[in-house]
């Protein structure tokens, strides 16, 4: 499994292929930050 921690604007969320890639939404420090298991 590889992680990948980055922070994305809400128009590039809705092009990802939510239905191929696991995605979890945290917040880190403060900032949103998309985790990706893939």
């Amino acid at each position: 499994d590889s992680f990948c921690f980055i922070e994305w604007p809400d128009k590039v969320l809705n092009l990802l292929p939510k239905e191929r890639i696991n995605l979890k939404i945290i917040n880190e420090k403060g900032k949103r930050v998309i985790k990706i298991i893939s």
